[in-house]
């Protein structure tokens, strides 16, 4: 049953199960969690304020599932405030509206009293709420800052102490966007202090500034000093997490170790914001997207009109009621997935996964169709195909070669999810034997390979069940070779190796396991820990920048070892344009700018987008085009620092950064919006003839005619063009009357920029270059490194197609224009051609073009 609500807007929250809030850092303490996530069992009544699905089960009881939170799951469409940002520009924290309640006030009074008492940790959090503007703390740097210092004078504890020291060390190599001192020398002696405390945001911060030469020397011997420490303590956290496995050595001992043997479950809230709208380049965007990705329960939609083997395409798309078994079971399947993943929005919920995966599949394997199908299916014949029947013996036989119906899928993978939670021990204790019957069930009823890796690890360690090469191998070898397929692969090949080695003979890792490990790196985690572990155990040797990322990127997911991401991240979402009112978007600009200071470079691009948004030359310039809001936006100080944000992002290799980098200097910053480009500051066929003078040649006869034709037809066409102008749209007032540099272009630092881009694979900046190079801005003009950048741009992808041939024949054209005219590719003229006639130049040309369109075609 379904009933239609309008969405309400309303405050971001963060929606977590009951006493799972985590205080890993000092930071965890600050924010604002939501409600608590409930049990929805339906309790009887549906009153008028319910609207969503309501499930009867056969056995009396029912489920209920609000419109609103199944509308809300998997929302990833936030609007991010761009525009004006007085708390950097001017000095407005005072406007701030606390509305503080009576206790909170008394706290707070309670808090200074201890503090001028030298109480460490009343220093701390007021220090804290100075400084990030916690709850709608007034901020103030000065204060917070004293106080951090005052930590290190009185006695503390040492946790206390290094965060002091960290803090200080943001201060100080921030400057926390021109608020305070900045001083880098400073800012690093704070670090090493906190580091040697043991502070892991002090020592990854240390680790990126040595591996990636942030204002200290290059070191990534240093780096990996530093990113040791840290994984130490990642092998801590992650120990609960480990499998007791059970091996036969060679000597046939049978011996006991705990080995981690699948992925941590850990949430991520570093996103690079851009990504919320498409990207900085939005479609044409080069950077690996940053935001998850959920199932919503409209992407079920296509799944029911799976039959025969195909999706249908049909006029009638499936509504939601036109099944209503089909719906429910669904529903069941949604509720599970989305309480065992989670979203930015709710925290995972393990049991309520498990409570909906089981009531989906302990029902559904009664639906005729489903039991029809098992029985059918078990070599037994025998109908008591359910794991709890007491006369139970798998004997099911798979084939993943029957039709499956859409009935079949849903159920079909909520019996996966069950599987999975009976192996992993999520929502349940741990089950092997229940694990595979699910598993194996649910495979065969969705025709998905969704944790199928969990069938392969129980049949190779033996988990529940007699150990199985043969499903191993069918598994890690023969299904199609995903990243934790690939590693799992790299696993068993490493054993093997390990157990014919013997005790003279070296023990690094055979090349094709190294290959397999780094090639999933990319995108599994376990990967890059047994990387790690290989190096540090000597069994692997590299170069160590190689080793230093594999560290790096490892250790990135822990997020909650060094701050609570989700603080920036649901300030910025309840942020809005130019609100003084509150400090949700200068806690938002804090935490990020602490994120990047620990190296992640979704944060720098993020600062760098929110401090000087829609700049790119492929996007909106909307803010461009309004004096009363650019005058706002468009700052020197907010163009500086991002900047600075941009510049680290592109240490990391973002494409899109160095490309905006490029865009940025190629615009630099003017007082008028919208001041012409550089290009089309002449006349427009100008720019068909070389960038050189060529009015002092001898065939300046030549110029000077086409120049005499085009002059007159534009003073031809000038009164029709300005009519046509004011018809179409008004000119914009400006509050300036000439431009003004505020930050004159760079275009040889463009240049620069989109070089360093094309030279990693973008096609933007292989574009902008050959647009340089046919242009002369920021280089000497050459047509044939025009043409090679322009062709370079189809080696990455088709995207761009029609732009980039439409720019090779523009260039084709030039060059044919410049040999009539006697100049070569760079616009010089050619001495040698000023003996041959015209009827030569002409037949010169045209076999240049033909041998060019030659050479240009595949073999």
């Amino acid at each position: 049953m379904l009933k239609d609500q309008s969405r309400i807007d309303h405050t971001y929250t963060y929606e977590i199960p009951k006493g799972t809030i985590n205080n890993d850092t000092f930071f965890h303490e600050y924010f604002d969690y939501g409600k608590e996530i409930r049990d929805v069992s339906f309790d009887g009544n549906l009153t008028d304020n319910q609207s969503g699905f309501l499930i009867e089960i056969s056995d009396e009881s029912s489920v209920f599932f609000n419109i609103n939170d199944i509308e809300q799951y998997g929302i990833t469409e936030f609007d991010v405030p761009y525009g004006p940002l007085r708390q950097i520009d001017t000095d407005c924290f005072d406007e701030v509206v606390s509305n503080w309640t009576n206790p909170q006030l008394n706290a707070f009074a309670m808090l200074e009293k201890l503090a001028s008492e030298e109480d460490s940790e009343a220093l701390r959090i007021l220090a804290d709420l100075y400084t990030f503007g916690f709850f709608n703390t007034e901020v103030n740097l000065g204060k917070a800052k004293a106080l951090y210092e005052k930590i290190l004078e009185v006695e503390s504890d040492t946790k206390t102490e290094a965060h002091a020291h960290f803090m200080l060390g943001v201060f100080y190599s921030t400057g926390l966007f021109g608020k305070t001192e900045k001083s880098q020398p400073k800012g690093l002696i704070h670090y090493r202090f906190a580091a040697d405390l043991n502070n892991s945001q002090a020592q990854m911060t240390l680790a990126h500034k040595y591996m990636f030469g942030v204002n200290v020397a290059q070191d990534y011997e240093t780096a990996i000093y530093y990113f040791s420490f840290v994984y130490q303590k990642t092998e801590e956290y992650l120990e609960p997490f480990q499998t007791e496995i059970t091996k036969n050595t060679t000597d046939n001992q049978t011996i006991t170790e705990r080995l981690l043997i699948f992925e941590p479950t850990l949430d991520k809230f570093s996103i690079r914001w851009s990504d919320v709208d498409g990207g900085l380049y939005d479609s044409s965007s080069e950077a690996v997207n940053t935001i998850r990705y959920f199932e919503t329960f409209n992407s079920y939609d296509k799944i029911k009109t799976y039959g025969n083997g195909k999706y249908y395409n049909s006029d009638e798309d499936y509504s939601v009621g036109d099944d209503e078994t089909l719906d429910a079971y669904s529903m069941l399947y949604f509720a599970a997935q989305k309480n065992y993943n989670g979203d930015y929005l709710h925290a995972r919920n393990f049991d309520l996964a498990f409570k909906y995966a089981k009531t989906c599949v302990d029902n559904g394997f009664l639906e005729p169709e489903i039991y029809e199908l098992l029985k059918g299916k078990d070599q037994g014949n025998d109908v008591a195909f359910n794991y709890e029947s007491p006369n139970y013996s798998f004997n099911f036989k798979l084939s993943m070669n029957d039709e499956v119906s859409p009935l079949s899928i849903f159920i079909g993978r909520c019996s996966q999810y069950l599987g999975h939670m009976y192996f992993r021990g999520h929502g349940t204790e741990v089950d092997y034997e229940k694990a595979q019957y699910y598993l194996e069930v649910g495979r065969a009823l969705s025709g998905s390979t969704t944790f199928i890796n969990d069938i392969g690890l129980m049949n190779y360690y033996g988990l529940g069940i007699p150990k199985d090469m043969s499903k191993v191998s069918s598994i890690f070898y023969d299904e199609w070779m995903t990243a934790s397929t690939k590693y799992y692969k790299a696993v068993t090949l490493l054993d093997m190796f390990n157990k014919n080695l013997k005790g003279d003979e070296p023990n690094l890792i055979p090349h094709d396991v190294y290959v397999l490990l780094s090639s999933s790196a990319t995108y599994n985690t376990l990967a890059r820990r047994k990387l790690i572990e290989l190096y540090e155990g000597g069994r692997l040797i590299k170069p160590v920048d190689l080793i230093a990322g594999y560290y790096n990127s490892y250790l990135k997911v822990f997020e909650f070892m060094y701050f609570d991401f989700k603080i920036p991240f649901f300030a910025l979402l309840n942020a809005k344009a130019d609100d003084t009112t509150s400090n949700n978007m200068w806690t938002a600009l804090v935490g990020m700018a602490i994120e990047s200071e620990l190296g992640y470079e979704a944060a720098q691009s993020s600062l760098g987008s929110i401090l000087y948004p829609n700049v790119g030359t492929y996007q909106s310039k909307s803010f461009r085009h309004l004096p009363a809001v650019y005058s706002k936006v468009y700052t020197a100080k907010r163009f500086h620092e991002a900047i600075s944000y941009f510049e680290l992002s592109a240490l990391h290799s973002n494409r899109d950064s160095i490309n905006m980098l490029g865009d940025m200097y190629y615009e630099g910053l003017y007082n008028i919006p919208g001041v012409d480009d550089p290009m089309w500051s002449k006349n427009w066929w100008t720019y068909m003839l070389p960038v050189t003078n060529n009015s002092e040649n001898p065939d300046s006869l030549i110029n000077s005619a086409i120049a005499f034709t085009f002059n007159k037809f534009q003073e031809l066409v000038l009164p029709l063009k300005l009519k046509l102008s004011s018809i179409i749209r008004s000119r914009r007032a400006t509050p300036f009357k000439e431009p003004i540099a505020i930050i004159p272009r760079a275009l040889n630092r463009a240049v620069s920029y989109y070089q360093d881009a094309a030279s990693m694979g973008s096609q933007i900046g292989s574009y902008s270059v050959g647009w340089a190079y046919e242009y002369g801005m920021g280089v000497a003009q050459d047509l044939h490194l025009a043409k090679r950048y322009y062709d370079n741009v189809m080696t990455f992808s088709d995207a761009g197609y029609i732009s980039v041939k439409l720019a090779v024949f523009r260039v084709k054209m030039k060059t044919m224009l410049w040999n009539l005219l006697g100049c070569d590719g760079n616009g010089v003229k050619n001495l040698e051609q000023d003996h041959r006639t015209w009827k030569q130049r002409i037949t010169m040309t045209i076999g240049w073009l033909t041998k060019r369109e030659e050479s240009s075609r595949p073999l």
